[in-house]
């Protein structure tokens, strides 16, 4: 007799939502340390080409080139603004960085770009509250600066305020609708809350803008997943894991949506490659449980089960659920043990289930 009377499956967000679009990359107020090189208004392919060495001929400068330039002008702020801006990015030293910031502030109290860079670098040291300050100076000298709306977006997510989340991500919208991040990162919060009909026109602005986001694409696939969109969902995933073959996540997001088109053995698949990949919690090896017990691969579901009881042992449903792949390769012992420690810690076991066991085991207990 076997029996197969599964707990839902019930996804945790925090495993496969990507954070929203932030920390350091490239200064987005400017201060790089090195010019970009503009892009090419006209001409045929091979002029482009011939200025493409040219562009990369151009020299780098360096923390020891502007240090060269404040020995001779002491009281630069835009010195001081690109070697701190050199500290962050080519040494990562935030200490560095930091001071020379703070010297270009003290000569220039108004120097937008400084106090921008600066709070990406507390950003980046986690220190919220400092980062909080330097972006709203920012809004002080220039309220129009749609990337420190967005930073202080990502401030207040980090700060549990999600009312001011959105707020500072809709400015942002406003003041650069053709930025990508600023669209995600409030899909994302949307998605963060359920609220995924909201976040989907977000996803949906973003890909117009940048239709090889991987993480937009990945998150609308788990948008369309819940919204029961099935078949945009698995698209959506298949483009994501074709731009990269190594995104864990994508692949359980995939498995998610397998499972629910009743796809299990390629769910199966799926979730292994995801562990393979190096996911490995446990909401993971729950699902993988599952997905193993429905297609009656008993052993190793009970593998999996023991696996996320390894990672939460407070896990009721995966001792239940295990107890009745134990149950199904007749090991009544370990079935009885798993049943008994669910209901001791308050575990509802199934009746049916329990009248099977008792049954079959020849034990009341």
């Amino acid at each position: 007799m076997k029996y197969t009377h599964l707990l839902p499956l019930v996804i945790t967000l925090g495993l496969f939502a990507c954070t929203s679009a932030k920390g350091p990359s490239t200064p987005p107020s400017g201060g790089t340390a090195q010019e970009s090189p503009a892009k090419d208004q006209g001409g045929d392919k091979s002029e482009k080409a011939a200025k493409k060495p040219q562009a990369a001929e151009k020299k780098k400068m360096t923390v020891a080139d502007m240090t060269a330039i404040l020995a001779k002008d002491a009281k630069n702020a835009n010195a001081y603004f690109s070697r701190g801006t050199m500290w962050f990015y080519q040494e990562k030293n935030t200490t560095r960085a930091i001071e020379d910031f703070n010297k270009a502030i003290e000569l220039d109290p108004t120097h937008e770009k400084a106090y921008f860079n600066r709070g990406f670098v507390h950003v980046s040291l986690k220190d919220w509250n400092s980062a909080e300050r330097d972006f709203k100076k920012v809004l002080e000298l220039n309220p129009r600066n749609g990337q420190a709306h967005n930073q202080l977006g990502l401030i207040m997510e980090e700060k549990k305020n999600v009312k001011k989340a959105v707020e500072y991500y809709t400015k942002a919208i406003a003041l650069m609708p053709g930025s990508a991040k600023a669209k995600y990162n409030r899909g994302l919060l949307y998605m963060m809350q359920k609220k995924y009909r909201m976040a989907l026109p977000d996803f949906n602005e973003a890909l117009k803008l940048k239709p090889d986001y991987t993480k937009a694409l990945k998150n609308r696939a788990f948008v369309r997943y819940h919204l029961k969109q099935l078949d945009d969902a698995l698209s959506d995933i298949d483009k994501a894991i074709a731009k990269d073959s190594a995104y864990a996540s994508a692949y359980f997001v995939r498995a998610m949506i397998r499972y629910r088109k009743k796809d299990l053995e390629k769910a199966r698949e799926d979730l292994n490659k995801t562990v393979e990949l190096g996911r490995r919690e446990v909401t993971v090896y729950y699902m993988l449980g599952v997905v193993n017990a429905t297609l009656k691969r008993y052993k190793d579901a009970i593998e999996a089960y023991s696996k996320a009881l390894e990672k939460n042992p407070k896990l009721l449903k995966a001792y239940y659920n295990r107890a009745l792949a134990y149950f199904n390769t007749a090991d009544y012992t370990h079935a009885w043990a798993d049943v008994r420690h669910a209901q001791k810690h308050g575990f509802k076991v199934n009746r049916k289930f329990l009248k099977a066991l008792q049954k079959s085991s020849g034990r009341r207990r």
